[in-house]
């Protein structure tokens, strides 16, 4: 295996499977369980020293709000319109990121995105919705008051299907084909809050002491059939299509304007693009109850022309009501007007996700109060986290004057990140270590639950290359993990590669044995500390098919041994377990535990065939505390690649 360079060694390593697939249908994925070493510990450490539950909530998100403050939790709310939106508007809901207007045969959904930032810095306000609304498609007459389409987008090419322009919501509607013309449509279950609106200086145009409901219900929308929309237990939006005895769920047909053109993908979820969001329609859940029990009915998605979709259910007892739930969620586009990649994402506890990688663009979407709320050149890393609804919650960039870029991350049960990736910034932020050394170095990064402040950061890499190549050599960490159960203030173990002979090491060979080499590393918590550095590599001999060895990913158990996986093309990596774990050519995946302190292999293996065969995930079984084993992912191109009897494939 040959060094590869900065622009593609970033991306080959995290997307090698949808690159190589592209160049040879021989190459399989391969998934392997690698069993704890829970016999016969003593002698391997020994030799190692040697060197379906169907989702009850229907939630509609709007992925690209931010937020100052999170109301995730709050209920949803359903108000009547007493005079503060257009006539034809019955309710009206406004959620996190969305506004939902309903007609008596109609849903207007407004989704609002994340400001791009203006040329002084400040962020534009989000776009406000028209409570005034012309006819989609049409020029309006004087006097002619028409429905459906808020007049503020049609002036953006809305209704024509022109996608709305930065800082403006995109919108859809979803009108229901042949139902009722006017349904009786009500609030349900009134709640305590109550809305007030004071707009202007006229008070005959303020609204005071609203209702609020948790529920909208619309009767007879077709033969039998009910439209309920309602709140999650989440804050989130459901609705529900409610089918009396005999009524023919075959009549559902929902019409979306002001979107592209409706797809299925290979799950059978119904696509609708809206502008730079996607509002995706997911099999619908469909049910029957009985004493208690709830028997699920096959169903999907039929597509009946480029923007009408409706249902195709299963034989059912139709003496019985039955309840039809669709699954809508909204996902969006992350980035700015330049180059941008999400390369690696965690989640804790609560279902916030946190997401990092690299962004090129002046303009990628950050929040106000962030460590750093503006890119300082090249292309920058960044943190991202979203909450369970899909809000933005907090955006920043991590970087310095050059290209950096995030390839790993965690998070502990207070919102800590803990980032790794690599840095061409000769000042990338620091608080502790060493300062910039090679072409390219590895860092390890701590940012508080807030995004807010940078905890610590600090450098890793040497400055001599391995290779005959004239320059500096240059390092990169892939992966980052923190010990199984920790809740904060965590140890710190990270995974990468490194093209340098001085690669700083406290434990394990002091110079690099060959070209390209593994290296695993532990910090202390707050980042002031290396608890241990070592290489991971075989020594060079003629036998050995090239010189690299690569650490892909990275997983701590609860007593802070660590496990790596990655590829390596030379024969003498540590083999605790004999000549089922030898070398066999190519390039093999290896498989390999560290103990707490980095100073001793647990065990050590490949795992491979006669082809080149690739580590480039690895995982715990959950909150395991010792004794683990080990889950393995990556691609193969060995047609005797190492399986079991009785295996999927």
């Amino acid at each position: 295996m040959k060094e590869v360079g900065h622009t593609s060694r970033r991306r080959t390593w995290i997307g090698i499977a949808a690159a190589l697939i592209l160049f040879d249908a021989a190459a399989v994925a391969a998934i392997v369980v690698m069993r704890a070493p829970r016999t016969n510990a003593s002698s391997q450490s020994a030799r190692a020293s040697d060197p379906a539950k169907p989702p009850s909530s229907r939630p509609i998100v709007a992925a690209n709000h931010a937020p100052r403050i999170s109301l995730s939790k709050l209920p949803l709310s359903f108000e009547p319109n007493v005079g503060q939106s257009d006539p034809h508007v019955k309710f009206l809901s406004h959620g996190q990121g969305y506004t939902l207007f309903l007609t008596a045969g109609d849903a207007v959904l407004s989704m609002r995105s994340a400001s791009p930032r203006d040329a002084d810095g400040s962020h534009r306000g989000v776009a406000e919705l028209s409570s005034t609304f012309s006819n989609p498609g049409k020029t309006a007459g004087a006097g002619t008051r028409v429905k459906l389409l808020p007049r503020s987008l049609s002036h953006a090419g809305v209704a024509r299907g022109v996608p709305a322009k930065a800082g403006q919501p995109a919108v859809v509607r979803i009108a229901l084909k042949g139902a009722a013309r006017a349904p009786q449509i009500s609030g349900v279950d009134r709640m305590a809050g109550r809305s007030n609106y004071f707009i202007g200086n006229d008070p005959k145009k303020w609204h005071t002491d609203v209702p609020n409901y948790a529920k909208v219900e619309l009767k007879n929308v077709y033969p039998g059939i009910d439209l309920i929309y309602h709140s999650s237990t989440q804050g989130q939006l459901e609705y529900d299509f409610r089918l009396a005895p005999g009524a023919d769920p075959n009549a559902i047909r929902l019409i979306f304007r002001g979107a592209g053109k409706l797809a299925l993908n290979e799950r059978g979820d119904l696509i609708v693009n809206v502008g730079k969001s996607k509002l995706v329609e997911h099999g619908p859940a469909i049910y029957q109850e009985s004493g208690g029990a709830r028997r699920t009915i096959a169903s999907g998605w039929r597509l009946h022309g480029a923007h009408e979709a409706g249902l195709q259910v299963a034989a059912y007892d139709r003496t019985r009501p039955i309840v039809i739930d669709p699954v809508l969620t909204f996902s969006t586009y992350l980035g700015g007007s330049s180059a941008d990649g999400a390369l690696a994402v965690a989640a804790d506890a609560s279902s916030n996700a946190y997401v990092t990688g690299f962004a090129c663009s002046t303009d990628f979407p950050v929040t106000s109060g962030v460590y750093q709320d503006t890119a300082q050149g090249g292309c920058d890393a960044f943190i991202s986290k979203f909450n369970s609804s899909g809000a933005l919650v907090y955006s920043t960039y991590l970087g310095g004057s050059s290209f950096d870029e995030g390839l790993g991350i965690a998070v502990d049960s207070t919102g800590a990140t803990y980032v790794a990736g690599e840095t061409y910034s000769s000042d990338f932020p620091t608080t502790a270590g060493q300062s910039f050394a090679g072409n390219y170095d590895a860092f390890i990064a701590k940012l508080n639950p807030a995004g807010s402040s940078l905890v610590f950061g600090r450098l890793f890499g040497g400055s001599t290359s391995t290779t005959n190549l004239q320059g500096q050599g240059g390092s990169h960490a892939s992966s980052i993990a923190i010990p199984a159960g920790c809740s904060s203030n965590c140890t710190a173990f990270v995974t990468g590669g490194t093209t340098t002979s001085d690669f700083p090491v406290t434990v394990g060979p002091t110079s690099a044995p060959n070209t390209f080499n593994a290296f695993v590393s532990s910090v202390s918590a707050d980042g002031s500390q290396v608890l241990y550095s070592t290489y991971y590599a075989g020594g060079p001999v003629l036998s050995n098919d090239g010189t690299s060895t690569y650490a892909a990913s990275i997983a701590v158990d609860g007593s802070g041994d660590a496990f790596i996986t990655g590829v390596a093309d030379v024969a003498t990596l540590p083999n605790t377990v004999g000549a089922g774990g030898a070398y066999n050519g190519g390039g093999d995946c290896f498989v390999a535990e560290f103990n707490s302190s980095g100073t001793n292999l647990i065990f050590a293996r490949y795992l491979g065939g006669i082809g080149y065969d690739y580590g480039l995930g690895i995982a715990l079984e959950p909150g395991c505390q010792s004794n683990c084993n080990s889950y393995v992912a990556g691609l193969t191109w060995s047609t005797d690649f190492p399986t079991t009897s009785g295996a999927f494939q």
